[in-house]
């Protein structure tokens, strides 16, 4: 049987996967839309299916870890629990009607089309789910971030042709990089405190371990 985080990253394989595939199809409006309406929906189903299993049952003591990854010092894990549940629901729930929505309203955009709008959209679907599961809150969520962000960035340059617009790619660059700027930063900060973090109970360790009962520590902070 799946578990509650495998579900989620199976559903997030399946929004890249299908991004990838109504990019395939967007020479076909309709088509690419009605692609990107299933693969929403066969995700979808598999959020509802994670998060009703952990609300039901309660989250799992352990997190789902792709071993592939361990060799190269990153390891992408996975867990649901019970407040994760209910923004995956939440963000799972809008989607699908958002992509509803999408496939008859993209028809007014007749000088459009659509390989702009839904593989970015199954990829910032993808994107959110991965940030709402993951337990890896640096590098990890540092991907699913840029993941997030970068279809976002497209999203907003759609109507990039409409002259009553402001101009899509001045209105989306200070957003994209204002983003893209935050988030290395957080990652920066992130990673110089797990450091710090890690040489204070490196010391601890040592310093219980090396002083004798009675004898003051002499034992340096490295």
């Amino acid at each position: 049987m799946m578990t509650p985080e495998q579900a989620a990253f199976a559903a997030i394989m399946n929004c890249i996967a299908g991004s990838l595939l109504s990019l395939a199809a967007s020479r076909n409006k309709a088509g690419a839309g009605w692609v990107a309406f299933a693969i929403t929906a066969v995700s979808s189903i598999l959020i509802f299916f994670a998060c009703e299993k952990v609300l039901v049952a309660g989250a799992l003591p352990r997190r789902f870890e792709l071993r592939a990854m361990a060799p190269v010092g990153v390891t992408f894990g996975f867990r649901v629990d019970e407040l994760a549940a209910l923004f995956l629901m939440l963000a799972a729930f809008i989607a699908l009607l958002a992509v509803f929505y999408s496939t008859g309203y993209m028809r007014h955009y007749s000088n459009y089309g659509v390989a702009r709008y839904s593989p970015n959209f199954l990829l910032f679907v993808g994107g959110m789910y991965g940030l709402l599961s993951t337990t890896d809150m640096m590098w990890v969520f540092f991907v699913f971030w840029q993941l997030m962000t970068l279809p976002i960035y497209g999203l907003i340059r759609f109507e990039h042709r409409q002259p009553g617009n402001c101009p899509s790619r001045r209105a989306a660059a200070p957003w994209r990089c204002g983003y893209a700027l935050d988030a290395d930063c957080n990652r920066y900060v992130a990673h110089n405190f797990y450091g710090e973090i890690k040489r204070y109970f490196r010391w601890l360790g040592g310093r219980t371990q090396t002083t004798p009962i009675g004898q003051p520590a002499t034992r340096k902070l490295v």
